[in-house]
């Protein structure tokens, strides 16, 4: 257990959730989860805007803006290995239209499975 002075609660009682993760969530909803709730001076204090916690309602979009930025690039990245391992098993190795979209689809267990078939190549190469 970690003594601190004079560092106030820690947690919410009710909603069981440390500092930092019960204070954004009552500022998300704009209310205390209850009238005892331990943090509910400081709570009330950034709903009123005397003080400011950092991380509140402007960050909150900006991590929204950043995580669909996020979903559209490895959505991207995703489509282009994508079209890189259909060239290979198309163009390359000549393999069936069909399985080459399988392959391309689902290009990380492709990735899996060559790793290994090579890796167990080897090995038995050198015996």
């Amino acid at each position: 257990m970690k003594i601190r002075s004079k560092s106030g609660p820690q947690h919410c009682m009710l909603c069981l959730r440390d500092r930092n993760e019960a204070i954004q969530e009552h500022l998300r909803t704009k209310k205390p989860c209850c009238p005892q709730c331990p943090l509910g001076g400081v709570i009330k204090d950034a709903l009123q805007g005397r003080i400011n916690y950092g991380g509140n309602v402007s960050q909150s979009k900006k991590n929204t803006d950043n995580d669909v930025a996020s979903i559209i690039i490895d959505l991207v990245v995703w489509v282009v290995v994508g079209l890189i391992v259909y060239y290979i098993t198309r163009s390359v190795l000549d393999w069936d239209q069909y399985l080459s979209i399988f392959a391309s689809v689902f290009w990380p267990v492709t990735l899996a499975i060559a790793f290994y078939y090579y890796l167990f190549r080897f090995i038995i190469g050198l015996f």
